[in-house]
Formats: structure tokens, sequence, C-alpha cells
């Protein structure tokens, strides 16, 4: 009997935790791309088709893979994921099926050989790995008979069936005969994720794949080689929580504002926050952002679905319509506190939902205790008298501090080239002309980086520099990850702010030059007698004095050492854990618990 074996890629642009996964971009090529281009390196298939939903948003992806000789199958009910892979089987008359998940850009091309080989010469409904017997590191990968897969759309009869077509299988798994698989030796472990769920996912292939590929595929071998030798790797995405089958999902909405005047803090630390709550917690995040363009255009890059406001009436929409227990499970407000008509509307706005509420660095009064308060500082100096301790409506300190996972991942990294000064400007690139000025004055042999946000008037940062006849500099416009180019600088140059923290945990040495509040100023003055940073806030003053401070840092290894050692120490990079396990506590889930179809289930399991 000839056969017709496709594969079927299974995906929609639809994700809760990163929308539009699919077509994100992995050492500069869409996740799509590197799984199709896999599949084109297995010699026993006749077709690879994409099968997704009518959706218009799906489009973009079937136009990109039919470039690729990728034939397309659309249907319109998105949560059967069941009957859309039996109905693409028949259209194309299809034998034999490999259901391929659309996030897994690691899919490994002899193993589906070898799987489709087997599958056909043992005429079995389907192939199964034993996870009683080992641990198995492909994923995202089903072998089947199209005639026992339509058995298996038949007995579909729940959402849930129809939803993951595994379980149906561990449902009726006496009807089929499955026939084993085993994988090799090396690929017998599962210590690293092969699926891209979250933006942490996308950072770690995209390690592998900017770091091995020279022109065609990156070979598993080599993954497994890389991680082996440089085990931090795995610290991208670890932490990661992969979703069960039968666990639900809640939403989490965060109310936070960025711009010229106000800055990125609120909104860097908010997305710390909230990408750990998506990723390690497997919420969905909306965010409620005022209407700038450049904040969009953050949370567009970092996935994040959002909403906007910049008119009194449309914040009292966005609470009618979105702030409701019906579609959300706890409220984050992260508002500047000297903004105080816009804080204290939201507080209004939100005081009457009844939903866990989190503000972050505010301070309610005495009793008050509808909204949790995150106080993420080092010391009590700059906190209000009415902050005891024995207030459990407010959790302040070192260890909240709300910094980026991926610090934890360049605080590790030992492979790491150190050269020069990095300078951070801050989000509107405000750049003092005495620090321009003392800067021009130290060695040109010192390499100077200027690390400059999106909100910065770049052609006037330029001319700045080139007034003062700075020339041994390089200017970092809104770099994409800005903690990579913090980690290969000797020294830092800082304006206190989030930016502070974030260099003193990577282990930067840092001096820092201003600070805009009296409270910043006592804080600055704290962590400097704490040895973890260089109080130079009087440096306009001073600026020979300064220069003279920045030479003997640059000359002297062992000083800085000590900085480093003493800043990792001091701030562990680990806030944002406690702060989402803070929230979690309050937040009423109602999941089902993992059935023993995940504990059991030993074939492989296809996602929408």
């Amino acid at each position: 009997m000839k056969t017709n074996i496709i594969a079927i890629i299974i995906a929609r642009m639809t994700s809760s935790r990163l929308p539009g996964k699919q077509m994100r971009l992995i050492n500069d090529r869409p996740m799509m791309y590197h799984i199709v281009a896999r599949l084109k390196k297995v010699k026993a298939l006749d077709k690879i088709v994409l099968a997704t939903t009518s959706k218009d948003e799906n489009q973009e992806l079937a136009e990109y893979v039919r470039k690729f000789g990728v034939e397309t199958y659309f249907d319109d009910n998105e949560n059967d994921v069941t009957g859309r892979i039996a109905r693409a089987a028949q259209h194309f008359n299809a034998t034999h099926i490999v259901t391929i998940s659309g996030d897994c850009p690691l899919i490994h091309p002899d193993f589906i050989e070898r799987g489709v080989l087997q599958l056909r010469q043992n005429a079995a409904d389907y192939l199964y790995i034993d996870k009683s017997k080992y641990q198995c590191l492909h994923e995202g990968i089903g072998f089947y008979s199209t005639a026992a897969w339509l058995k298996l759309d038949q007995l579909s009869t729940t959402g849930h069936h129809k939803e993951h077509p595994g379980s149906v299988l561990f449902s009726y798994e006496e009807r089929f005969q499955g026939v084993e698989i085993v994988p090799e030796t090396v690929f017998q472990r599962h210590d690293f994720r092969m699926s891209v769920d979250t933006m942490a996912d996308l950072d770690f292939m995209d390690y592998f794949y900017s770091d091995l590929q020279n022109g065609d595929i990156v070979d598993l071998y080599d993954v497994i080689n890389l991680v082996d030798s440089k085990p931090y790797i795995k610290l991208l995405n670890n932490h990661v929580h992969q979703r069960g089958l039968t666990e639900k999902s809640r939403t989490v909405a965060f109310i936070t504002h960025a711009g010229k005047e106000i800055g990125l803090g609120h909104l860097s630390r908010s997305i710390a926050l909230s990408l750990e709550l998506k990723e390690s917690q497997s919420l969905k995040v909306v965010f409620c952002i005022n209407d700038d363009l450049a904040a969009k255009e953050i949370l567009k890059k970092n996935g994040f679905v959002f909403t906007t406001w910049s008119l009194e009436t449309q914040r009292d929409t966005i609470t009618k319509e979105l702030l409701q227990p019906n579609s959300i499970s706890a409220i984050v407000l992260d508002i500047k506190s000297d903004k105080g008509e816009w804080l204290d509307h939201w507080l209004k706005l939100i005081e009457t939902i009844d939903l866990p509420k989190f503000a972050i660095d505010y301070l309610p009064d005495e009793g008050e205790s509808a909204i949790t308060s995150i106080i993420p500082t080092v010391c009590r100096r700059g906190l209000a008298a009415n902050s005891g301790n024995k207030r459990t409506d407010v959790i302040w300190g070192r260890d909240y501090l709300l910094l980026n996972r991926r610090i934890n991942f360049w605080r590790e990294n030992k492979d790491i080239e150190k050269e020069g000064i990095v300078v951070t400007a801050g989000g509107s690139g405000q750049l003092a002309d005495p620090l321009v000025k003392a800067l021009s004055q130290i060695s040109e042999a010192v390499k100077i980086k200027f690390v400059v946000g999106p909100f910065a008037d770049r052609a006037n940062f330029k001319t700045k520099l080139a007034g003062y006849g700075l020339k041994n500099c390089e200017v970092i416009f809104d770099p994409p990850d800005p903690y990579k180019v913090y980690s290969e600088s000797q020294l830092a140059i800082a304006t206190f702010g989030v930016t502070t923290y974030e260099l003193i945990a990577l282990g930067v040495p840092t001096v820092v030059i201003d600070a805009l509040t009296p409270g910043d100023r006592n804080i600055v003055v704290f962590m400097a007698g704490k040895s973890v940073c260089i109080n130079a806030l009087a440096y306009s003053s001073n600026t020979e004095k300064f220069v003279n401070e920045i030479g003997y840092l640059m000359a002297n290894q062992t000083v800085r050492a000590q900085l480093s050692q003493a800043g990792k120490s001091w701030i562990d990079g680990l806030g944002v854990e406690r702060v989402a396990e803070i929230i979690m506590s309050k937040v009423s889930l109602d999941n089902i618990e993992d059935s023993e179809v995940l504990k059991k289930t030993h074939n492989f399991h296809a996602q929408s």
C-alpha cells in the first residue's frame, strides 16, 4: 500500500502568554522558519502542512509558510485541535501523520525520520515513549496512523479531549495499538525546555541559534554539549512553569505609566514582575498604560497585551469594562507618587473592586488594609514615619527589589569579557554638562559606552558629546539587552534609580552621580556605607576629584572586585520571585489538579 505521510504543524497566533510567538525572531528569523527548516530535513515526509484557525491573526503565519512550500489548512473551531488535525489529514489524504507543535524550534529531524519509519514498518496506531523508564528531551512531536487519529476524533466528546488530543488517547488506550520508540541515550534527559511559551523561552532559544547556527539548522547534539559546558544558560528559562493540561489560568492587571518626565523605572519594574507572574506562575497579564508610543512599543516587544489611558473618562471606562472580578483576579498599581492626581484617581477607582490589590511604592494610611503595599527599597531612610514594622499591609526591603530575572543569567555568566565604563543616561537621556566635561578628561585608552533610553533627544545627545571632544565613546540607544552591555563593563556611572539596583545586582562596580529626591540621596549614602556602590553625588562641584576617583577605580582591579562581590551578595536578584509569591498567596486560582493524564501519558502531545 502506498503511503502518504504528512507533518501537520499545529499553530495559532493567539497564545495567552506570548501572542504571535511563531513569528517572533530567533537569530533574526521567525521561529516558524526554524521549525519548517528542520522538517525539510526529514526525507520520509511527503508533505508539510500548517493547520491553523481561520482567524485574521493567523493569515500572516499562513502567508509566511507558503513561501517555503508548506500547505495550509484553516479550521473555524479554535478549541477543537483534535478535529482540526483529523480534518487536515483527510483533506490531504494522509495515511500517517506526524503532529508538530508550532512552538518547538529544536525538533530533531533524525528522530522524526526514525519515528516515521518505525510507525510504517510496525503498522502501529501510534508511537510512544515510556516515561516510566526514562525522561526524554524531545517535545511537541506525535506519530499516528490517520485511521487511529480519526478514531480519536470520534472519541473526543468533551472540550478537554478536543483541546488536548493526548488526553483522549490516555482515556481509551486499550482501543489502540501502540509501539514504543526508544530515544537515543543522549536524549534520555529533560533538564531544559524545548518549547517556547514565554519571552524567557525565546531568549533561551535565541542564545543557541545565535551561538551555534552557521548557515544550516542548529544540531541538537551541539545544543546539549553547550548546555553541559555552560550550565548557567538554563537560568534564562528554568523558572518557566509548564502549564498542565487541566490547569486554569487567571489574569492580573497592571496599571502603570512611563514617559519623558516620568522615566522608565515604573514600567521596567512592572514588566519584571509581570514576566515573573507569566513565566513562573502561568498567569495572564494585561497592562493599562498611559498613551505613550515608546511605552507601548516596549510592551509589544515583551509580548504583553495592553490598553491605554490618557483622560479620566478613559480611565473610568477601563475600570468598568476591564478591572472587574469576572475578567481579572488581581490588580497591581505602580504610579509615581509625586503624580498625586493620577495616583489618587486610580486609587479611588479600584478601591471598590472586590479583588486583591497591590501598590508599588505607595504607603497607605494606618489601618488601610484593602491594598497591600510593596515598597522595594534598601533602607528605611526613604520611608515615611507611618511605615512601622508591625503593619501587615506594608511589605518593604531590598528582598523585594523588582529586577528582571534575566539579571540572574548575566551575573552567573563566566564567559564575559569586561571592558571600559558604561554610563546610564536614563530613559530621557539627561546628560549633565559637568559629567560630560569630566568624562572628556579620562584617558582615551578607556572605552566609554553611553546607554540611552527611548525618550532621549538622540541628535542633541550626540552633539553634546562632540561639543566636549569626547571621542573615546560609543552611544547605544535603547539596547535590546541592556544587562549584557552592563555586564561587559568594568565600571558603571549612573543616576540613582532602578538601573542602579540592576547594576549592583549584576556585580558591576557602580558610581552614583545623582539622585532626584532627598530620600533617594539618603539611600545612596546608605548603600555607599555598605560598600556596594561609590557615592559621587557631589562630583559636579569637584570634577577633578571625580576624574581621579574614576581613574583609581579603573586601575585597581581588587577594589572593583570587592565592590562587585559585595553588590551581588547584598542584592540577590530574587525580589520578583518573592513578590510574585505574595501576589499568588492572595489570588484564588480554583485550579483543577492535574490528573493522571499528565503523570502517565507516554505519547507525545501536539498543542494548539
